[in-house]
């Protein structure tokens, strides 16, 4: 019985075409925006926490990753074919990305840890999980999966090859590359320390994660006072939306790196099986590379919208950051106060010199609930005080009394 290939080297271009050249521009975008904006956020001074510095080393990472990985498809673009220097660049950015991966998979397990010794030994975590630790933490982290990837560097060599009577470079596997004992040793040492072992911790630690806070859920439910059930299930709450959001990173990454690593380990038992390659055999495997590479870029440019899907307080500090100051900015600039009460205020030194300070009071309605109470002013010179450009600052009512004169003539 004859065995038919059907010839896929059509439905790998075809997936190249759609991968390289509409999805991945698309990702990067959205993940870059994303990533920079997660890191705006999390550094905010409100933020600071042990957890929100793994995260936003996180975000940096995944957005190198995405950066340098998109250069690398330029590959699939014909104007990189006469551009010698973009095929001296490819080896570099290759390494850049594989160590910018590295790093992000090892900060993904290090947070889980941490956030587990968090839910798990509270008391051992208010000090061993600190801000000023995990930073140190982060640094040692990213300098060994860089020293880890540095081998690398010695893969990859650009040759000259002759094709229809002209010149062209291209890329190939170095001898170190291609040897025995670099593929036994340092091979499969990358594969081990940078994809098997973190995929079974983070499984491990993850299922205890869960475990443990259903199980602190029900403890605390029977444990609870009516006296203090509200205090302690607010606090419980915020703690568990910060779990909740951890497991769902976990588990997002999870997902898209499995494919990638059962890609890889087939690949590996292949080349050191001597497996004979058929043409069909090799298209396949480019094509599932294809979309293994496009589900880590995902898991690359995925984690904002987990953050503002799961954390309130993620989404309450994005919008007070980005989206409030610049509408407030831009409403102040439109219209005018809907209520003016004018009256003198002035200091010894503004007295001195002869200026005479106001106090111009206006609404605003786009302020948080507890600041409602207070009177909102803005600070102008005499002749200057209905500039819309004024300076704005909240008084609280009992500093107001001090200084507004209430049989102040009224403008």
């Amino acid at each position: 019985m004859t065995q038919v290939i059907v010839d896929n080297a059509s439905d790998l271009a075809r997936t190249r075409y759609i991968v390289q050249k509409l999805l991945v521009p698309f990702i990067v975008t959205l993940g870059v925006t994303g990533n920079i904006l997660s890191i705006i956020v999390l550094t905010r001074r409100s933020m600071k926490s042990s957890t929100n510095c793994y995260l936003s080393a996180l975000s940096a990472f995944d957005c190198l990753y995405l950066i340098f990985s998109f250069t690398l498809s330029f590959k699939h673009y014909d104007f990189t074919k006469d551009l010698p220097n973009y095929w001296h660049w490819f080896p570099t950015g290759r390494v850049l990305t594989d160590m910018a991966a590295n790093v992000s998979v090892i900060l993904t397990v290090t947070f889980t840890v941490e956030r587990y010794i968090g839910v798990v030994h509270p008391m051992k975590g208010r000090q061993l999980c600190t801000p000023q630790r995990a930073k140190h933490i982060i640094c040692g982290v990213a300098v060994m999966a860089v020293i880890c990837t540095l081998p690398e560097f010695c893969e990859l060599e650009v040759v000259e090859v002759i094709e229809n009577n002209k010149t062209r470079l291209t890329l190939q596997y170095t001898e170190f590359a291609t040897s025995y004992s670099y593929q036994i040793g340092f091979y499969w040492f990358l594969v081990t320390f940078f994809t098997i072992l973190p995929l079974i911790s983070l499984c491990f630690f993850n299922g205890l994660l869960i475990s443990t806070v259903v199980k602190a859920n029900k403890i605390r439910r029977q444990m609870t006072t009516a006296s203090n059930r509200h205090l302690t299930e607010r606090h419980n709450r915020d703690q568990h939306k910060i779990t909740k959001m951890l497991i769902m990173v976990v588990l997002v990454f999870l997902v898209c790196q499995f494919p990638g690593a059962i890609l890889l380990m087939y690949r590996t038992y292949l080349e050191l099986a001597e497996v004979e390659m058929t043409k069909h055999r090799r298209n396949s495997i480019l094509i599932a590379g294809n979309l293994t590479n496009l589900l880590l870029q995902i898991n690359a440019s995925i984690n904002f919208i987990l953050y503002s899907l799961i954390s309130t307080k993620f989404r309450r500090v994005f919008c007070r950051t980005v989206c409030y100051r610049n509408i407030a900015q831009f409403a102040q600039s439109l219209r005018k106060p809907s209520r003016t009460e004018l009256s003198p205020y002035s200091k010894s030194k503004s007295r001195d010199r002869g200026d005479t300070f106001y106090l111009q009071r206006w609404k605003n309605p786009m302020v948080r609930k507890a600041n409602r109470e207070c009177i909102h002013y803005s600070i102008g010179t005499d002749g200057l005080h209905v500039n819309a450009h004024a300076k704005h600052i909240i008084l609280s009512p009992s500093f107001c009394s001090a200084i507004y004169a209430p049989d102040s003539d009224a403008s």
